[in-house]
């Protein structure tokens, strides 16, 4: 009879930190023609150079800059005054311009475990070569869209739906769970 050696030790899921989630400043913008025509200058008003690939957020002046689509982007504010500097600086541009404030709740989950709790719930590869500091995806906590950025090399964001906080938040705290609860059992 073999024996198969054990996996390797799991991190220590009371070391994993679920903050909950907070309203935050969302906005997307759109540009007609040309992302560096019509939104360089927007965000260069929030401290962001551009343009960069998709999957890729870029940190500003009080905000976080997701690029979704070839001439749009997603921008999470800091506060209210930051969310106006964009709304100006927007408006002035003639850019497309929607308030998702209301539409989202952002979570975060960090500390040494927090990529295996969510390795759990998300159908993204969360190592840190396939999805680095500054990387996000719209994908799914199971069946809730979320926007998942990693911030930080043991933090992550998720952007839920404001209605389904309450839900996310159960799927996190038992995927939480799950991890602590796991043990190798090949002996």
């Amino acid at each position: 009879m073999s024996r198969r050696a054990p996996t390797a030790p799991l991190p220590d899921p009371g070391r994993v930190l679920i903050r909950p989630p907070e309203r935050a400043a969302f906005l997307r913008l759109a540009a007609w023609r040309s992302f560096d025509a019509e939104l360089g200058p927007t965000l260069a008003a929030l401290g962001v150079e551009g343009p960069w690939p998709f999957g890729v957020s870029r940190e500003g002046t009080g905000v976080v800059v997701h690029r979704i689509a070839p001439r749009a982007v997603l921008i999470r504010a800091a506060g209210p005054d930051r969310l106006e500097v964009a709304r100006a600086a927007a408006a002035a541009a003639g850019l497309a311009v929607v308030d998702l404030s209301d539409a989202f709740r952002v979570s975060i989950l960090e500390g040494p475990g927090a990529e295996a709790v969510l390795a759990r719930l998300v159908g993204v590869a969360l190592d840190a070569e396939a999805f680095p500091v500054s990387a996000f995806a719209r994908t799914g906590l199971h069946d809730i869209p979320v926007i998942l950025r990693r911030a930080a090399p043991q933090c992550f964001e998720l952007a839920v739906p404001s209605s389904l906080v309450g839900s996310a938040g159960e799927m996190l705290a038992s995927a939480l769970a799950s991890v602590g609860e796991r043990r190798d059992t090949h002996r």
